[in-house]
């Protein structure tokens, strides 16, 4: 699934990924965390 996500981002498309699976998180190209309902980025979206 992970890479048919991937594959759909690479033509372009957002791709939003709600999961409490850390591997599955490690394939994003960024992560945002809620911890009661705080909103923090432990690894931001790169900026290019």
């Amino acid at each position: 699934m992970i890479a048919a996500l991937r594959a759909e981002a690479e033509r372009g498309a957002v791709v939003v990924l709600a999961t409490h699976d850390p591997e599955a998180a490690a394939e994003a190209d960024a992560e945002l965390a809620l911890d009661e309902g705080v909103a923090s980025w432990p690894r931001p979206l790169a900026v290019i």
